[in-house]
């Protein structure tokens, strides 16, 4: 999962293997299988950073625990 803010600040975890597409317009605008939306701040750069690093510890094997606490500290 992966940690992105609603335009009211709250944080949410999103799974990214849900996400079918990002369309920026300026805000950041998340089309999800089964056909939910979500406006979040993070800009599409961001998003696809966030993205390929949580993919990136997928494969190397790092723990669970080790993946959700450091996703977001950069």
């Amino acid at each position: 999962m992966i940690r992105l803010t609603r335009l009211n600040q709250q944080v949410v975890a999103v799974n990214p293997d849900n996400i079918l597409w990002a369309d920026a317009s300026p805000d950041t605008i998340l089309c999800f299988v089964g056909g939910d939306k979500l406006l979040v701040r993070e800009s599409i750069d961001e998003l696809v950073n966030k993205v390929v690093k949580f993919q990136k510890m997928l494969r190397s094997g790092r723990e669970a625990g080790e993946i959700a606490g450091s996703i977001d500290r950069e």
